[in-house]
Formats: C-alpha cells, sequence, structure tokens
C-alpha cells in the first residue's frame, strides 16, 4: 500500500514501498511455504508444490512519482500488478471519490503502455469512471478490477455500472467480487446471499469467466492504523478518510 506507514509516518510514499518490499522478500526467505511469483509459470509451481504464491501488487501509484523508470525497477523488483490509484487523485489518473470526474493523465497513459509492455496487471479498483473508461482504450491487454461489485444491486461510488462490467468483460478482464459490508449492502449486517447477488448480476452481464473473488480482507492490517481508519479520524497519512465499520457477510467465513 503506497499510502500505509512502515516504520515512520513521515516518510514519502516511494519510501514506505521499498521498505514494504524488502519486507515481502525477508518474509518469503523465512517461510517455507511462499513463493514470489514473477511469472504464471511460478503460480502453477506454487500450486504443484502445495505453496502460496505471493504476487506483488501495488494499490495506488504515487510512488512511481513521475518517473517511468522507477516503474521499469519496480517491476525488476517483481512488481506484477498495478492500481492506477486509491480513491484519490494522483500523478496517473483521478480516483474515484475526486469530485472533477477526470480520468487518465498523459503520465498515466505513458504508464499504462509501459506496463502493457512489461507484462505489469492493471488493476482499475478506485479509479475514476472516466479513468476506467480511458484505461479499456488506452490498453491492449486485458484489466481486471481487483475487490468491486455491481452498482445495479447496490449503488455506491465504488461499485460498477452494466456498462463498465460488459466492457471489462468483453475485453478478457476480471472483476473480483468485493466483500466489505459497504459495497455489499446498505445494511452494515450483510448476508452471503447480498454478496452472491452481485456475482449473479456480474456473471449475468459481463459473462462467467470475468468473475473472480477479491474480498479485500483486512484482518491483517497492523492494529494502529486499523484503529485510526476505524474509530474516524478525518485524515490518515494526509489521505482523508470516510468512517466505517470493516466487517463481512453473515456466512462468509
Amino acid at each position: 500500500y503506497g499510502y500505509l506507514p512502515a516504520t515512520q509516518i513521515e516518510t514519502r510514499p516511494l519510501q514506505r514501498v521499498m521498505r514494504n518490499l524488502d519486507h515481502v522478500y525477508m518474509e518469503a526467505k523465512e517461510s517455507e511455504s511462499i513463493i514470489i511469483a514473477r511469472s504464471v509459470e511460478d503460480i502453477y509451481r506454487a500450486k504443484h508444490e502445495d505453496k502460496i504464491a505471493l504476487v506483488i501488487c501495488l494499490e495506488g501509484g504515487s510512488p512511481l512519482e513521475n518517473e517511468l523508470s522507477y516503474l521499469r525497477n519496480f517491476h525488476r523488483l517483481g512488481l506484477r500488478m498495478l492500481g492506477l490509484t486509491h480513491d484519490r487523485r494522483n500523478s496517473l489518473a483521478e480516483g474515484v471519490l475526486e469530485r472533477s470526474g477526470g480520468g487518465l493523465t498523459y503520465f498515466g497513459v505513458d504508464v499504462v503502455k509501459e506496463c502493457n509492455e512489461l507484462g505489469v496487471l492493471l488493476d482499475a479498483a478506485h479509479l475514476s469512471r472516466r479513468g476506467i473508461e480511458d484505461l479499456l482504450a488506452v490498453s491492449t491487454h486485458p484489466i481486471i478490477i481487483s475487490h468491486g461489485n455491481a452498482d445495479v444491486v447496490h449503488p455506491i461510488i465504488w461499485n460498477l455500472t452494466d456498462d463498465q462490467i460488459r466492457a471489462v468483460g468483453d475485453a478478457g478482464g476480471v472483476i473480483a467480487i468485493h466483500a466489505l459490508n459497504v459495497v455489499v449492502s446498505s445494511s452494515l449486517e450483510p448476508t452471503l446471499e447480498d454478496l452472491l447477488r452481485h456475482i449473479k448480476h456480474i456473471a449475468n452481464v459481463g459473462g462467467v469467466d470475468c468473475v473472480g473473488i477479491g474480498p479485500d480482507l483486512m484482518e491483517n492490517w497492523q492494529e494502529e492504523p486499523y484503529k485510526l481508519v476505524t474509530q474516524g479520524v478525518p485524515k490518515f497519512m494526509s489521505v482523508p478518510v470516510k468512517r466505517f465499520e470493516f466487517a463481512y457477510p453473515v456466512g462468509m467465513g
């Protein structure tokens, strides 16, 4: 996460991500059950060896700092998936919570093209609606929504319209079903049936091949940032946050 702390809050996104990358590699080195996956073949190898394939992803492109060379270096360090934004605007694109309705920047377009060349999967979760449209137009490879649901089933800014679902499916992409209560249902305690309605709708509109699972599980957060976000501070790491309780559908476990 480009916006979460590593050891001190005053660091830049680039510094935090570099620390987190080191943490990933040290954890993998100490574990007998993790394979850092740099290719599809590595994922199949992990499955064959009954191990976990860990794919390094970046949620929010702020650590790129307007430098394509940073993207290439992240790829050399194992980055294989890039989410362009996390709700807010950065140098790549507009996030879904911005009010101006913009899409990709010129730098964002360059990043998309470079990711296509490198083989870095592009993730449109948290991207503005115009941004998703731009991304689909620019990318020559399928994209994914790593966590997102159907707006028709539960209208909320993070969920996808039928046109978006259809466009991602037609391009060969994947929409991974989000399980946080706030995006599943207006109820604070949604049921498994509420979650299944999103799966059924996305399968009907985008095709069964575009349905994935991306529940956005947060139980593994460090205690301090988890408390800060859930207790409703107005900003965390200079990013405005909206208070809501993290919960998952009853029966999902």
